[in-house]
């Protein structure tokens, strides 16, 4: 099969009598460089060869190698990738990729993009089946038997062209990864994750674990935060890095908020100035506590799955692979479009791209989540599953769903007064059931019953 060989320029290659869209492979190259996330939605699926373009082709292999490589795929890392190998000229030069840059608005439609030049690389070897079947129907010089059974394994070639890649794994290796993680528990104490700090929390999720998706639902003022902030201390205690992706509140008023709860100091005074000595002395030590600990905050607006695991990528690829282990979102409903005519279903997608992202980067991501106003109208007020708001696949997706009560929110002469149900309504790992633990709102955290601090 001949392909084009030419340099991307002026900007799009000429069409072609053979099934191709060179539109589509011009735009998924521009959606890769516009948006590092891009890649990770397509390099499962698409494969370089299906490029009818070779230097769209040259351009896409490089995209993938630096995503394999765990680095940011840009326009400035590609144009070095390729300068480096030597391409960058025989692909058009870096005018040719700027202009791919500049000429692409948006990447959101990468996976249908994606998917128009698989289908059209499906129909070129289709062609070229056709033209091979010819040629064995047409050799007189083999027996009918043969030339089935050459038919036959060029059509199993073209059918496995079009399922894609096997992600099927024996056995063995399954049974060897449940060992493993087995003698992994056996040594932690019989905790598989990484310990949230809260004892009988841990005891039924079996703390923090990679590839799973957590959502921490509940009202307003439950301490949903409060939580957030107390998990992601805990786990960077013991050596393991945290992205929090924060949507309602600044990294300073997040900063404020760990250093209240760990040097058990108001919030407010620390941000007022208004402190003792001793409280001098208290924060002194948080600080230096805290300002070690492999936390990254990010309090853009705008964030999506998409640039965040761009962003844990980027993270990794400057401090060692493997560096994140918790992404954390505050929270899931100030993501997209909040004018989103259909909200359930765009959340339905975040929700499915914040799984995805976990198991892709083999990370555990906690992501908060408000419940339903219903919630106040009935009694007794705490929360059940059906709560959680325009859900969509919420539920589906998340292996795991924590909805936070207090009682003396409602009540404040409640016999629960000072105390939080964590209520573990979903566990896909263990059973569902209810952790208690102090809260302290005035230091914005929770603390296990028996007086061990998390």
């Amino acid at each position: 099969m001949q392909t084009n060989n030419a340099p991307v320029v002026p900007f799009r290659a000429p069409k072609t009598a053979e099934p191709a869209n060179i539109d589509a492979e011009y735009d998924v190259i521009g959606a890769l460089l516009i948006d590092p996330g891009a890649i990770s939605r397509i390099a499962h699926r698409l494969p370089p060869e299906a490029f009818y373009v070779h230097s769209h082709r040259v351009i896409y292999q490089v995209c993938l190698q630096l995503h394999r490589d765990g680095q940011i795929v840009d326009l400035m890392t590609v144009c070095t990738a390729l300068s480096n190998s030597k391409q960058l000229e025989r692909v058009g030069g870096k005018a040719a990729i700027a202009q791919m840059f500049d000429l692409c608005l948006t990447s959101a439609n990468v996976e249908q993009h994606a998917e128009l030049i698989l289908e059209k690389h499906q129909r070129r070897c289709l062609a070229r089946l056709a033209s091979e079947l010819q040629r064995i129907a047409n050799d007189q010089t083999k027996n009918i038997q043969d030339c089935l059974s050459s038919a036959e394994a060029n059509f199993r070639d073209i059918l496995m062209l079009v399922a894609g890649d096997c992600n099927a794994v024996p056995l063995s290796e399954v049974i060897a990864e449940n060992v493993g993680h087995t003698e992994q528990a056996y040594q932690g104490g019989g905790l598989e994750g990484i310990p949230t700090g809260f004892y009988d929390l841990d005891e039924m999720t079996r703390g923090v674990l990679p590839g799973d998706l957590t959502i921490l639902a509940g009202r307003p003022s439950m301490g949903k935060t409060a939580g957030l902030v107390n998990v992601a201390v805990q786990v960077a205690n013991s050596g393991h890095g945290v992205y929090i992706a924060s949507l309602e509140m600044s990294a300073q008023q997040v900063g404020y908020r760990c250093l209240a709860a760990d040097a058990h100091l108001s919030a407010n005074k620390i941000r007022e100035g208004k402190l003792g000595a001793n409280d001098w002395e208290d924060l002194t030590h948080s600080v230096a506590k805290l300002s070690g600990l492999p936390i990254w905050i990010d309090d853009s607006f705008r964030q999506t799955p998409e640039v965040i695991a761009a962003n844990v990528q980027r993270i990794n690829a400057e401090n060692g692979p493997g560096t994140i282990k918790l992404v954390m979102v505050d929270y899931l409903q100030l993501m997209g479009n909040r004018g989103s005519i259909n909200r359930v279903s765009e959340l339905g997608q975040i929700s499915r791209g914040l799984k995805g992202m976990a198991k892709e980067l083999e990370l555990s991501v906690w992501a908060l989540s408000q419940l339903s106003r219903g919630v106040e109208a009935r009694n007794p007020k705490r929360p059940m599953m059906s709560d959680l708001r325009e859900s969509g696949n919420i539920e589906e997706d998340a292996d795991t769903v924590i909805l936070l009560y207090r009682d003396d929110y409602y009540d404040p002469e409640s016999s629960d007064r000072g105390l939080a149900e964590w209520i573990v309504g979903k566990n896909r790992n263990g059973p569902t059931g209810t952790a208690k633990l102090l809260f302290e709102p005035v230091y914005t955290r929770f603390r296990n019953l028996a007086g061990r601090t998390a």
